[in-house]
């Protein structure tokens, strides 16, 4: 007897809620009653396999105290597809809202900062108020406009010194001395220089500076840290006052704003900080440090984001870069290139002295020759 084919009624796909089940996909045969998963009938399930168990999806939520605009509330579960409430994770134990809730809000407790001019050295500040309870920053004494502390700090000044004045003279035997003074009111920054006695050579005592070999020059667009530059003296034993010494830094000839870097010891740690450096344009720029007794400057390059470090780099090799540390063995300036002449030209005269040599002993052998 040739069995009976099945035929099948096809059962969609149910979602599961929070309180009832769903069921997959399914196919069931109204000749033997039998369940299938596909509708060829080749793999033939049980109805119990097809239940999609009901159930809530529950989010934690923690406990947390009330604060300026928020109330606390407890520790609870929140269920994302029917919105209800649970203390317990299992979704047991329904709770309310108002039962979640926790205190009330306390609003800010404002503390006015009245503004101050910045000075040479000193941050300044905008008119702000900042809660006590949060910690936030206003522009407003209701609590309305949050602001922060970058935007309501008003950078130092940097001094601005005036002209050099000699306050004593040098002699013979004693050196003399030159001052200049911040012209800023308020400010009694000076900076002291010795000036060498007129019997001594200025070269022996005239400080120099240069940027040591582990400065940064090269910075790449989109970087997160700053250009990073060394300063130090040639004298040996003078550099802890160097950073005392340090009056501004310049850019392509433009001082910048002391908020545009960042300066400490150890002589100069001079680093340019990443804001900087991302609003100019990519290329080659001039650096400066001004001191009280000298000034140091090289270029740097700025590259756009994504170059890489094999692309052409005139960080030091430049003839422009003048903060190189000067090398005591090499030749003062020129010396090289008369050498190279001095050396052709002899080389010169040496090849022409053989070549008459060998012409005359030619035109000896051709007359003997002849006589012959």
């Amino acid at each position: 007897m040739v069995p009976a084919a099945h035929r099948l009624t096809r059962t969609e796909y149910a979602e599961e809620t929070c309180t009832e089940d769903g069921h997959t996909e399914y196919w069931t045969c109204s000749v033997c009653g039998r369940i299938f998963t596909d509708e060829s009938a080749s793999i033939e399930i049980d109805l119990s396999q097809t239940v999609i168990p009901a159930g809530h999806r529950l989010i934690h939520h923690e406990s947390r105290e009330a604060n300026c605009t928020e109330p606390g509330n407890i520790e609870y579960w929140s269920c994302e597809r029917c919105g209800k409430l649970f203390g317990d994770e299992n979704g047991a134990n329904e709770i309310s809202a108002d039962s979640v809730t926790v205190g009330t809000a306390s609003g800010h407790s404002l503390t006015r900062h009245e503004a101050h001019a910045p000075t040479c050295t000193e941050d300044g500040n905008i008119e702000y108020w900042s809660c006590n309870r949060c910690a936030k920053y206003f522009a407003d004494g209701n609590g309305n406009t949050e602001t922060d502390e970058e935007n309501v700090t008003v950078n130092a000044l940097g001094h601005d010194w005036g002209e050099w004045q000699i306050t004593k003279e040098p002699t013979e035997t004693e050196e003399g001395e030159k001052e200049r003074v911040c012209r800023r009111e308020g400010c009694d920054a000076k900076v002291v220089v010795a000036i060498p006695a007129n019997n001594q050579d200025p070269g022996e005592s005239q400080v120099s500076y240069y940027f040591t070999d582990d400065s940064q020059f090269t910075w790449t667009k989109g970087g997160e840290s700053g250009m990073l530059v060394i300063v130090k003296n040639t004298v040996a034993g003078d550099d802890g006052d160097t950073f005392e010494k340090m009056s501004r830094v310049l850019v392509d000839g433009r001082e910048l704003d002391s908020g545009n870097y960042t300066a400490i010891e150890g002589s100069i740690r001079l680093t340019l900080k990443p804001a900087y450096l991302q609003s100019i344009d990519t290329g080659e720029h001039t650096l400066k440090v001004e001191l009280a007794d000298g000034s140091v400057e090289h270029l740097f390059t700025v590259r756009a984001s994504g170059s890489s470090d094999t692309d052409t780099d005139t960080d030091k090799d430049s003839d422009k870069d003048t903060g190189k540390k000067p090398d005591p063995e090499s030749p003062v300036t020129g010396e090289n290139d008369l050498s190279v002449r001095c050396s052709l030209a002899l080389l010169l005269l040496s090849l022409s002295g053989a070549v008459w040599a060998a012409t005359r002993e030619r035109r000896r052998t051709s007359r003997a020759e002849s006589r012959g």
